[in-house]
């Protein structure tokens, strides 16, 4: 029962380290840092909606820009944006988390071409973590069609403002798990922490039990026929060599 306390207390510190580091990574690395480098990009085109999905990568961030169009498109235009889907399917970009893979209610109800000469949704997911992104939100939200019928909202994230400094954008700290990242990152962080803590003790204990010590002060126990040390008064324990 001891043992299984120490281990849900290990794992319960390496979930505070786990969001710790991903909440970390996300107030040093700015959106802009990440958007900065080289994009990935996947397509999706059916009929008069386009699918662009493009994923940037940076130390322990990810970030996901999805754009979704209803557009008029000609035929030649049709042509060309198919030819690009199939060098770039979106199944290679869109990740396993996250909720893009939904187009939002009122981008769905409202009607295309002709009625709009163009419906967009643009979203913004952002993932952090390491060694593997544990925590994910969405940044922005946005669903317009040109006329004024227009959505914007985010979620699943804290955002702090820097103080001294009101014309900065706050931080974001993202809430959402992903599981998977999240549970072997706890798993991560709670061995690193039990090999920290405990782990030297534990190693020190096991090397005076194969030399015949006293597992407490070190007295060398060989030959001595007592039922505790005759330095610290520790009960000799059975296989513990006297």
């Amino acid at each position: 029962m001891k043992r299984l306390r120490v281990i849900l207390l290990f794992l319960l510190l390496g979930a505070i380290v786990n969001v710790a580091v991903a909440w970390g990574i996300a107030s040093i690395l700015t959106i802009e840092d990440t958007m900065s480098n080289d994009e990935t990009i996947g397509m999706s085109v059916v009929e008069y909606e386009t699918w662009n999905l493009s994923r940037y990568e940076a130390f322990g961030t990810q970030i996901f820009m999805s754009t979704r169009f209803k557009v008029h498109n000609e035929e030649e235009e049709l042509l060309e944006l198919t030819e690009l889907w199939s060098e770039h399917p979106i199944e290679n970009v869109k990740p396993s988390w996250g909720s893009m893979d939904v187009a939002t209610e009122l981008y769905r109800t409202l009607p295309g071409p002709p009625e709009h000469t163009m419906v967009q949704e643009i979203q913004m997911y952002e993932a952090r973590g390491w060694p593997m992104h544990s925590l994910w939100c969405l940044r922005i939200l946005l669903v317009h069609d040109g006329t004024g019928n227009n959505q914007n909202q985010a979620s699943g994230f804290i955002a702090i403002p820097i103080l001294f400094f009101e014309d900065l954008e706050p931080l974001v700290l993202p809430l959402y798990p992903i599981w998977t990242g999240f549970a072997l990152n706890t798993i991560f962080y709670a061995s690193l922490l039990w090999l920290i803590i405990p782990g030297p003790f534990v190693l020190r204990r096991f090397i005076r039990k194969r030399r015949g010590l006293c597992l407490k002060c070190g007295y060398d126990l060989r030959g001595v026929d007592h039922q505790a040390c005759p330095e610290c008064g520790e009960g000799i324990r059975k296989g513990n060599p006297a």
